[in-house]
């Protein structure tokens, strides 16, 4: 049995990744644990419910925001955040 995408291993079983992280597909469930992985947004993404999210036109954000964490907000958007 191989793990579907955003799935990781777990003591010999497929578990779902967090949301806000990934894992490729394939990972073998009968071999070692595995991990997903943290999406980090791009420039002039933010965080919303985990996932990235474009910045309102004329607010900027700066690139790496973690989408496995807590909501995050442009600059100059006041209702994001």
């Amino acid at each position: 049995t191989y793990c579907a995408a955003n799935e990781y291993v777990l003591n010999n079983t497929c578990a779902s990744c967090d949301p806000g992280t990934t894992n490729e597909a394939d990972d073998p469930a009968n071999g070692p644990n595995t991990a997903c992985t943290a999406i980090l947004c791009a420039l002039d993404q933010y965080v919303l419910n985990n996932a990235c999210t474009p910045c309102d036109p004329g607010t900027t954000n700066p690139a790496g925001d973690d989408a496995s964490g807590a909501d995050t907000s442009c600059a100059g958007s006041e209702a994001r955040r």
